[in-house]
């Protein structure tokens, strides 16, 4: 069952990113975009297609044992060591810079979402590399589709999501990033 994510939980994910050594904009999509997306959930559930996923989207290794229950900062920690290497995998496909620290969070996001190996063979990777940034962000919108029950639809928490990456990768730094950067800290 997943659990309120909680200002108070926001601030201690958001914290723990910055003390791994993630940038500002980024963290912030990782705490206001990808946590709630993924949902915060302290056992182990089956997602929208399936896969048997933990705390904030984590998928297991290979290898790696699955407990019953974890704790919020078991929880944090995973997230953050996730985002960390996912970060890590974005940076090693992509060979122009990040046209703004907003584009790199949400492109993170969007690697953490569909996973390294699609946006290695994506066209927005190769619109990015030729650094046809809008390009790159428009094609947000072609990934909301995710099978159920062996079926290819269109999944309205996708909908959500790509809408607003694309809005962090075109550079929008959302309203309340000033406030929340001096709350959280």
């Amino acid at each position: 069952m997943g659990i309120n994510i909680t200002d108070s939980l926001k601030k201690k994910i958001f914290i723990a990113l910055i003390a791994a050594g993630v940038g500002g904009p980024s963290a912030y999509v990782a705490t206001e975009l990808t946590t709630p997306s993924e949902g915060f959930y302290t056992t182990p559930y089956s997602d929208p297609v399936g896969l048997k996923t933990w705390c904030v989207g984590h998928l297991g290794k290979k290898g790696e044992v699955v407990k019953k229950q974890y704790t919020e900062d078991e929880c944090i920690k995973l997230f953050v060591q996730d985002w960390v290497v996912h970060e890590r995998l974005l940076n090693g496909v992509v060979k122009v810079p990040y046209r703004s620290e907003w584009m790199k969070g949400a492109l993170t996001d969007f690697t953490f979402n569909k996973g390294i190996g699609n946006v290695a063979s994506s066209t927005l990777l190769v619109n990015l590399n030729n650094k046809k940034y809008d390009a790159a962000c428009e094609q947000l919108s072609r990934w909301v589709f995710g099978k159920v029950n062996g079926v290819s639809k269109v999944l309205p928490g996708l909908v959500i999501r790509a809408t607003k990456q694309y809005s962090y990768c075109m550079g929008n730094e959302p309203a309340d990033y000033k406030s929340k950067m001096s709350e959280w800290k």
